[in-house]
């Protein structure tokens, strides 16, 4: 089955050539991004989770909803 992944779809333009050995990959920028943004993510939510059920004491769907999403998409990740 790995010989599939070294067919390319289409022909490369022309001057190029197929790269499947070392392709380029953003994938270090976007982890970067993500190491930034999820733990601030994290903490804005847990700031207005905290707020609104210890402070106002009024926690409402619009609150339970990024809490939930947020629960769902580790568990993914968890058990992925």
């Amino acid at each position: 089955m790995d010989f599939i992944q070294n067919i390319p779809v289409l022909n490369p333009p022309p001057g190029m050539t197929s790269n499947f050995v070392n392709p380029k990959t953003v994938a270090p920028g976007l982890i970067a991004i993500n190491a930034v943004f999820v733990p601030l993510m994290l903490i804005s939510v847990a700031i207005r989770v905290y707020v609104k059920g210890f402070i106002v004491r009024a926690i409402g769907w619009d609150d339970c909803k990024p809490a939930a999403v947020i629960s769902c998409s580790f568990a993914i990740y968890r058990f992925k």
